[in-house]
């Protein structure tokens, strides 16, 4: 078991709260291979839920781990939340409800730690060296205002590891995970990814 990451507040003047209890989640120390090998049983709900957040996930981390609120939603709305997170017919479902959908979904996966909305700052996330990355200061899900990004919340950062997610995407792209591969999605991310990770 490790501990979930805090979330990354600015430093202000304001007085300190009491800080939260310590979260723990589950993680493998399996190597690679074992994990492979690994076929636990589970719920069709679970697997769609899980493939649904890795998709997400994968799209903020090729984004220089940095998507906009707008830019999110038309993502989800694109992808089609799974019917368990927020059911939405795309056949028969209007604009503003397709729109209500992405955003059920992606406050799901916020609730869940997989993402962070996030004040758009100046200072670099704790992976990369951009300077036009967010301060990592968790919003309330429900503010859709300007200013605004999703990042990688503090489940992502336990559950999925650069190299993991690199090839995540190149399964899901059918490409092969080479080294050529690892340098175009590690510039996506702003970070290098290298196979010993």
């Amino acid at each position: 078991m490790v501990p979930l990451p805090s979330h990354e507040k600015v430093l202000t003047a304001a007085p300190k709260a009491q800080p939260a209890p310590t979260k723990w989640v589950l993680q493998s120390t399996l190597p690679d291979a074992s994990r492979q090998r690994l076929d636990l049983p589970q719920s069709d709900d679970n697997q769609a839920i899980l493939g649904f957040a890795a998709t997400v996930l994968s799209l903020v981390f090729v984004s220089n781990m940095s998507v906009s609120v707008d830019q999110l939603v038309l993502y989800v709305r694109k992808l089609g939340p799974p019917q368990c997170i927020a059911p939405a017919d795309p056949s028969d479902a209007s604009d503003a409800q397709l729109d209500s959908a992405a955003r059920e979904a992606i406050a799901y996966l916020t609730r869940h730690g997989y993402l962070d909305k996030v004040k758009l700052g100046a200072s670099a996330g704790d992976h990369g060296t951009s300077e036009t990355q967010a301060t990592q200061q968790p919003i309330d899900s429900g503010d859709h205002s300007d200013g605004m990004v999703y990042t990688w919340g503090p489940k992502a950062k336990v559950e999925f590891q650069p190299l993991d997610m690199a090839r995540f995407i190149a399964a899901a792209t059918g490409q092969e995970c080479t080294d050529d591969f690892l340098r175009t999605i590690g510039r996506a991310y702003g970070s290098n990814i290298t196979a010993s990770q």
